[in-house]
């Protein structure tokens, strides 16, 4: 099989990122690498291949067979981004069946889309927490954060006064 550079590819068909999933792999992890692809404006294409079966396996194809050189896989071991011109055997990111929640799926298709564009990576984030749980209790580390936050936000209101502008609109030179 020949291999086809991504210019030519590129030419042939419209740009975008392939996604390749199994039949097996979770419509839930599917949809919310679409929507994080979508958020950053770059279009994907959603493919079932069942000739192969873990999630770096077929990002790599994906890459492989993408305009843009990206591609997501999508399987029962969890979820995959791959570039082309990275080793089969090293994806960009990867995230096993455990660790593969939906906002972890929406921020490998958006850190897709965004190796697309060159742009920063989005930082991984914290768990989220189960509909309707109002998690732990703060630490001392957020109670900090919290103190911080009013702070700044005092001062920076107090700066406005300061300049006249205590409620950030401008004023005028005539009678107050």
């Amino acid at each position: 099989m020949k291999r086809v550079g991504l210019e030519e590819r590129a030419q042939r068909e419209k740009p975008h990122v392939k996604v390749y999933r199994t039949s097996d792999a979770p419509a839930e992890v599917c949809r919310e690498v679409e929507y994080g692809l979508e958020e950053e404006g770059i279009p994907g294409m959603l493919s079932t291949v069942e000739a192969l079966k873990s999630a770096v396996e077929l990002a790599f194809a994906a890459a492989q067979a993408s305009p843009l050189g990206t591609g997501i896989g999508i399987a029962a071991d969890g979820l995959a981004v791959h570039y082309s011109r990275l080793p089969q055997d090293k994806p960009l990111f990867y995230a096993a069946k455990a660790d593969c929640h939906p906002a972890e799926a929406r921020r490998l298709g958006a850190n897709a889309a965004r190796l697309v564009k060159g742009i920063p990576f989005k930082e991984k984030e914290d768990t989220p927490l189960p509909v309707g749980s109002r998690g732990p209790a703060p630490t001392a580390e957020e109670d900090l954060k919290e103190l911080v936050a009013a702070v700044v936000k005092r001062v920076l209101a107090e700066m406005g006064q300061a300049r006249g502008g205590g409620d950030g609109g401008a004023r005028s030179a005539g009678a107050h």
